[in-house]
């Protein structure tokens, strides 16, 4: 008996902790880069809106490839936040560089759980390469984003665990 209320217990649990799923963003990956001797920078821009307070995660891979040419200079990621209309305000950053004898191998920037209003934001990649060079190669990113539980969640959790707490104090009062 205790057992099937156990597992329906859990089984609740489990169902109301996936109720809200993650956003995941995802552009059309891999982004390749491609430049000539003459270009020597790279950008996208991607904007996306946030209906509700959520948690926005991240994270940006480059991938050089072995026979990739050696000239990538640079790699940057800016996440903004529309705080006023027409008025961003940098949430957060990371780059990385590289030298030209860096010949292959696989680059991470990331950021984990910035606690986000709801609103327009907008993620802005670029990079560099080095003068004379031509570089060929792609690069990922990818956003979650998860919403944030309302306080009355927290809320009816803590009732519940209290009235939990609450009956299993009266079962061991009326077995002593």
């Amino acid at each position: 008996m205790h057992l099937s209320k156990l597992i329906a217990a859990t089984l609740l649990f489990s169902a109301a902790a996936v109720a809200q799923a993650d956003i995941v963003l995802y552009p059309n990956t891999p982004i390749v880069i491609k430049t000539t001797s003459n270009d020597l920078t790279f950008s996208n821009t991607f904007n996306f809106n946030l209906s509700t307070p959520s948690i926005v995660s991240g994270q940006l891979d480059l991938l050089k490839s072995a026979g990739s040419h050696t000239a990538l200079k640079q790699l940057a990621a800016v996440l903004y936040y529309e705080s006023a209309p027409h008025t961003w305000t940098q949430l957060w950053s990371d780059s990385a560089s590289f030298t030209k004898a860096q010949q292959k191998g696989t680059y991470h920037l990331s950021f984990d759980d910035l606690n986000s209003p709801t609103g327009n934001y907008r993620l802005f990649l670029s990079g560099s390469v080095y003068p004379l060079a031509i570089y060929d190669g792609t690069y990922s990113y990818r956003l979650s984003i998860s919403a944030v539980p309302e306080p009355e969640t927290y809320a009816l959790m803590g009732l519940g665990l209290a009235a939990l707490l609450l009956r299993r104090r009266r079962s061991a009062m009326h077995v002593s």
